[in-house]
C-alpha cells in the first residue's frame, strides 16, 4: 500500500517484516502496483539483503568501513590506556596514603623519642655536679 499521504509506497521485508518507505529503502524509480506486489515476492530490506558480489576495494563504503574500524581500534587503545592510567593512579594513591599515614606515625614515635629524652636529661646527674657535691660534703 502507499503512505505519506498517497505519495510513497510502503515495502514489507519478506525476512524481518520491517516496513520500508520506498524512498528510504533506496528505491527511487517510479513503480505502480503491479510492479510492487512483483517486488514484495522476494524484496529484502537494506538490513536484511546481501549483496552477493565483493565490493571494488577502492569503493567509498570500504573507505568508510576502514575509517570506522581505524576510529573504533583508536577509540579502544584510547579507552585501554585511560583505564590502565587510572588504574596506576588509584595504586600511587593507595601507596601515598600508606606512606602518609607511615609519616604520621613516625611523626609520632619522633615526638614521644623526644619525649622521652627530655625526661631522661633531667634526671641524668652530670659527673661534674657529682663532684661539686661531693667537695661541698667533703669541705663543709
Amino acid at each position: 500500500g502507499k503512505s505519506s499521504g498517497g505519495q510513497c509506497w510502503v515495502l514489507t521485508c519478506l525476512d524481518c517484516k520491517q516496513a520500508w518507505h520506498q524512498a528510504c529503502a533506496g528505491l527511487k524509480a517510479v513503480l505502480d502496483k503491479t510492479a510492487v506486489d512483483s517486488l514484495l515476492t522476494t524484496w529484502q530490506c537494506p538490513w536484511c539483503y546481501m549483496c552477493p558480489f565483493t565490493k571494488p576495494g577502492g569503493h567509498m563504503s570500504n573507505k568508510n568501513a576502514k575509517a570506522i574500524q581505524a576510529k573504533v581500534i583508536t577509540t579502544a587503545a584510547v579507552q585501554s590506556i585511560t583505564d590502565s592510567i587510572a588504574d596506576e593512579n588509584r595504586k600511587l594513591s593507595d601507596m601515598i596514603q600508606h606512606l602518609e599515614d607511615r609519616i604520621g606515625s613516625l611523626n609520632s614515635d619522633i615526638d614521644a623519642i623526644q619525649s622521652t629524652q627530655n625526661a631522661m636529661s633531667e634526671r641524668v646527674i652530670r659527673i661534674t655536679d657529682i663532684e661539686t657535691h661531693l667537695q661541698h660534703q667533703l669541705l663543709g
